[in-house]
């Protein structure tokens, strides 16, 4: 009987540890951002103190990563300052970038307080491709996708050359499926690596002692454990079924209750998108039912 060498699967069972939700934590912003056209540099809005990580902080919505990270255009300087301004900065270190090309530094400006506003861009490209690989892979597509969708094509050019250390033995688009992988694991790795198991205690009476102040982070962290959650949870990322909305959502907005609720089942971003397209539907079938009754009672008077 002739062997086959076992074709290796480059698809990988994702392990979440610890396997459920991990509370969500407040998330820095800076102060006001404007971007100075001379440099291209986030500044801070004139008035405003120097910037200071814990000058404003929130919480993220339930499905951030969705239905706003991927809504900003990365195109548009005053978008991102304004995405900024609303979320705060990723702040990735140079070696969570991935070793791509990205600004020059040669005025001496310091890029953590006054960075580009292109820089700020490719961070958050760079995690809007971690969202779009788990969307992909719901889809069952190939994650690589994800990364294109975002113009990071150079990151996945060594893929052949990473199947072949990794000694996969594989064509080029499972090479890629694998190299797609590597990638998320790196960056979500390094994001959530900067969370620890800790014990915070929080006293009713002061004179007991000092409460520890809630945990805080920048947003790039935050985006990779609201993400995880979302995959640990077994959520499915969709889009938001009214013609006119192109919202991608997690959990339906409920205008009624102003709280987020659970998806399965649902087709809808929100409750009003959910009523506008049933309003449009019966409109529909009331216009089409009128024009029925015109069309039979015109092939009557002509019988």
């Amino acid at each position: 009987m002739e062997s086959h060498p076992r074709k290796r699967s480059t698809v990988p069972n994702v392990t979440y540890w610890p396997g459920h939700a991990v509370p969500e934590p407040l998330v820095n912003h800076g102060p006001l951002v404007v971007v100075r056209s001379s440099d291209d540099r986030l500044v801070a809005m004139t008035g405003q103190d120097p910037w200071e990580p814990f000058a404003r902080e929130a919480h993220l919505d339930p499905d951030f990563v969705v239905r706003h990270l991927l809504a900003v255009d990365l195109n548009d300087p005053t978008a991102v300052a304004h995405f900024v301004n609303r979320y705060g900065t990723v702040d990735l270190a140079a070696q969570d970038r991935l070793h791509l090309p990205t600004w020059s530094d040669e005025d001496g400006l310091d890029p953590t307080t006054q960075p580009k506003w292109q820089r700020v861009a490719l961070e958050l490209r760079i995690h809007r491709a971690l969202v779009r690989h788990w969307q992909a892979g719901n889809r069952g597509e190939n994650p690589a996708e994800g990364w294109r969708a975002e113009g990071l094509d150079e990151l996945l050019a060594d893929a052949q050359d990473y199947a072949e250390r990794a000694g996969l033995g594989v064509d080029q688009k499972a090479a890629e499926v694998a190299r797609a992988w590597s990638l998320f694991r790196a960056v979500m790795n390094s994001q959530l690596g900067k969370f620890h198991v800790e014990v915070l205690l929080d006293f009713e009476d002061e004179e007991l002692g000092r409460s520890d102040e809630p945990k805080r982070t920048n947003l790039g962290p935050a985006i990779a454990l609201q993400l995880w959650n979302l995959m640990a949870q077994s959520y499915e990322p969709k889009e938001c079924a009214n013609e006119r909305c192109d919202v991608v959502f997690v959990f339906q907005d409920s205008n009624k209750e102003r709280q987020r609720v659970r998806t399965r089942g649902l087709m809808y971003c929100s409750s009003k998108c959910a009523k506008a397209q049933l309003e449009r539907v019966r409109r529909r079938k009331l216009a089409d039912e009128e024009q029925r009754k015109k069309t039979t009672k015109t092939k009557k008077g002509l019988s």
